[in-house]
């Protein structure tokens, strides 16, 4: 029997915190992949922010040995913000395990990432875990086998009870990867490693691959050498060669990155074409990313340039502004992707940063047809016919006893219910504006419903939105600029005006600060000039010498006043202050 047929590739999805990990864990001890005492809980997250918040941001490939079996698992993340990984990972793979937790039961990313796998045709084996805690009901099997058409296995991740059993039925129900004629790979993954440079993640769809041998990427259009391959134990660990149906990993020594080689397909035929496409996923939040110091830009250019070829679904592109210099404005698929993304940068690349506020993507579509995508600025009104903001599709599991406050949260966000389902619990599909999904829309979901309410969102269209620009001014001098809706102009503004006057120091002159929206003023504080008095050091006699002093003054004043304006700085730590309060 050749290889292949010996080969099962699989990954493990489920909703965030259901045991992916943990189970993970227990196929490392069970096949023996890492030594018992060296194992650790969440072995797989390799991530030292991973560790920290107790999630798995990264997909994580590793290639088990059970039996005479070769199967490679591949973790992937469980939070909504890195499901670009988990699509990756399916279309590295011919099965998965559906995991659920049965004290949880079916979430919404559960039903999310399993319309997704059966959209790729991949095999779909449902998993009860968390048996210890509780039996599970006959409602939860018989959904799940009505959703996957197999009966769910049952297990406890925590104590093992089950996983063996789950080994050997993965092995029965899974085929083995078919072959193609051609020599292909797919870049399913990368990473950067100072030694080797660009490490490429592959799936081997046919033929093999081995040191020596000269490959061509279509996309890129370009030809490299081989220089190692290898499996993932997880650590890399080199081997002769990748053949027909394995994962592993390839370098070429190519030390250039590129955010695109992600869906690139390997081959030694330049006659082939690219015939793998992963679906770039569309960024709506954006943040601006500044170095610490302006002179550590090129450095600060690397770090960028090798996070966003270790997370493709990130865009990036070279920014100016005044107060901080030359940065990058990423885009993310959601606030705690940004969060990752910046706590991976200060402790993996040891990189001080500074981060404007989080911004969301609005539509301009103007008097000559075309459309444009803003965040900070606006073209002048008159050439505008309308402008959009992003909506989202959202589909909500809550057990009925919250019903009237998760649907009144509902309506306070503007949203708008499409259909409803009460069978076992309440299951939602409704649309909102994404500004309000992003703002704090999650942690109310969760304190509504005592923490069991889950949801999963999907862009959906852009619709008309009265939308203008706020500028931020002290002494005249635009400070920044924000894209604000209508109703929430004169709130943001005042909300700015009033941190600012409360960070600035005083000056010797006053200073002005105002929020302008649409170019007509909103919100002015003014922070008096420093206190002294030129008169102090007269005592008694005619009042008038005084007067004339305290005229000068404030002559000089308005003077210093006229001076600054136009040439005002903001210190970047005030700017990071009103960022984080807005």
């Amino acid at each position: 029997m050749e290889l292949r047929e010996k080969i099962r590739n699989f990954c493990i999805i489920a909703h965030i915190d259901h045991g992916k990990s943990t189970l993970a864990d227990r196929f490392l001890e069970l096949t023996g992949t890492v030594e018992k005492e060296k194992l650790q809980p969440q072995y797989l997250d390799q991530l030292s922010v991973e560790r920290k918040h107790g999630v798995t941001v990264k997909m994580q490939p590793v290639r088990l040995k059970f039996k005479d079996y070769i199967l490679n698992l591949i973790d992937t993340p469980g939070h909504s913000d890195f499901s670009y990984e988990v699509s990756r990972a399916l279309m590295a793979v011919d099965g998965c395990l559906l995991l659920v937790d049965v004290t949880q039961g079916i979430q919404a990313q559960t039903v999310y990432y399993f319309e997704e796998a059966k959209k790729l045709k991949k095999t779909i084996i449902p998993v009860i875990n968390k048996i210890d805690l509780k039996t599970p009901e006959e409602s939860l099997k018989i959904k799940l086998k009505e959703m996957t058409g197999i009966q769910p296995l049952t297990i406890s991740a925590k104590t093992g009870e089950g996983v063996e059993n789950l080994l050997e039925k993965l092995i029965e129900i899974v085929n083995p990867p078919e072959e193609f004629k051609e020599d292909l790979a797919l870049i399913f993954d990368s990473h950067y490693q100072d030694y080797f440079g660009v490490v490429f993640h592959v799936r081997i769809f046919g033929g093999t691959f081995q040191k020596g041998e000269t490959i061509f990427l279509p996309h890129l259009n370009e030809r490299l050498k081989i220089t190692q391959v290898g499996h993932f134990t997880p650590q890399m660990k080199e081997a002769e060669k990748l053949s027909s149906g394995e994962i592993g990993y390839i370098v070429c020594n190519l030390k250039k990155t590129n955010p695109y080689l992600v869906g690139e397909s390997i081959t030694k035929n330049s006659q082939i074409k690219n015939i793998f496409e992963f679906k770039k996923p569309q960024n709506f939040i954006f943040a601006s990313f500044f170095p610490a110091k302006e002179s550590d830009f090129l450095k600060f250019k690397e770090v960028i340039e090798k996070i966003c070829l270790n997370d493709p679904s990130l865009s990036y592109e070279e920014i100016y502004f005044k107060n901080f210099g030359r940065g990058f404005k990423i885009g993310f698929l959601g606030l705690f992707h940004l969060q990752i993304i910046k706590e991976r940068i200060e402790e993996e690349f040891k990189t001080e940063i500074i981060i404007t506020f989080p911004l969301i993507h609005y539509k301009a579509i103007l008097k000559n047809g075309k459309e444009i995508y803003v965040s900070e600025d606006l073209p002048p009104e008159n050439e505008i016919l309308k402008t959009q903001e992003p909506w989202v599709e959202v589909f909500l599991i809550t057990p009925k006893e919250y019903q009237s406050s998760i649907f009144e949260l509902i309506k306070q966000k503007r949203g708008l219910i499409l259909e409803k389902n009460e069978i076992d619990k309440l299951e939602i599909r409704f649309e909102m504006p994404l500004e309000e999904l992003i703002t704090n829309f999650y942690d109310l979901v969760k304190s509504k419903s005592s923490g069991y309410a889950s949801f999963w969102w999907v862009f959906k269209e852009y619709k008309d939105k009265k939308i203008g620009k706020l500028d931020i001014l002290v002494n005249g001098t635009k400070i920044f600029s924000l894209i604000v809706s209508e109703e929430k102009a004169q709130k943001i503004g005042e909300k700015i005006v009033e941190k600012l006057k409360e960070l600035l120091s005083p000056e010797s002159y006053p200073l002005k600060i105002q929020a302008s929206y649409k170019n007509k003023i909103i919100a002015s504080r003014t922070i008096p000039a420093l206190a002294k008095n030129p008169a102090s050091w007269l005592y008694g006699g005619d009042r008038t010498r005084k007067m004339k002093l305290w005229k000068k003054q404030k002559e000089g004043q308005k003077k210093l006043q006229k001076l600054a304006k136009g040439k005002t700085k903001v210190s970047p730590e005030v700017l990071i202050k009103v960022f984080k309060e807005i």
